[in-house]
């Protein structure tokens, strides 16, 4: 099965290429400083962002263009010091080369998952200029819950 664009994504490039922002420009969070907040701090980021610098369509895609970067960029982060955490040897009667494989395998069926369901979004939501914000929004949501579960396993399972 061909992975398609979605077409909030599109919208929103579109929107933002077409004034000449460069997609660079957009990913200003750090990795690290987004990786310590809780998912209630990092909504509250969004949320100040598009209070101080929205107000029209295109300042708040830029807004949730960034937090949307600073969330997979620490969700990346989280992966790594997981899969760096399962290449130790584990607790008796742990076999951490077996979870670094089914956290894989877990990873790839959760995006898939998470694009299956945002694209229901692109595709009962219809035109109109909120539909790549509309996008955006579902993509975050669950990159944030994702990004909690994944610090609970470490915190849970993965601390020396």
């Amino acid at each position: 099965m061909k992975s398609k664009t979605p077409m909030h994504a599109l919208l929103l490039a579109g929107l933002l290429i077409g004034l000449g922002l460069p997609m660079q420009a957009w990913a200003q969070s750090s990795a690290g400083q987004m990786d310590t907040q809780t998912p209630d701090d990092a909504a509250g980021g969004l949320d100040r962002c598009v209070e101080n610098e929205g107000g029209t369509t295109l300042s708040d895609a830029v807004c949730y263009v960034r937090h949307r970067e600073a969330v997979v960029a620490a969700q990346n982060e989280i992966l790594r010091r997981i899969d760096s955490a399962l290449t130790r040897p584990g607790p008796s009667a742990t076999d951490y080369a077996r979870a670094a494989e089914s956290l894989r395998n877990a990873q790839e069926h959760w995006l898939a998952y998470m694009r299956a369901d945002c694209d229901v979004i692109d595709d009962v939501f219809g035109l109109g200029t909120a539909l790549g914000l509309a996008g955006e929004d579902c993509v975050i949501r669950h990159y944030e819950a994702r990004n909690q579960e994944l610090r609970d396993l470490e915190d849970g399972y993965l601390q020396p």
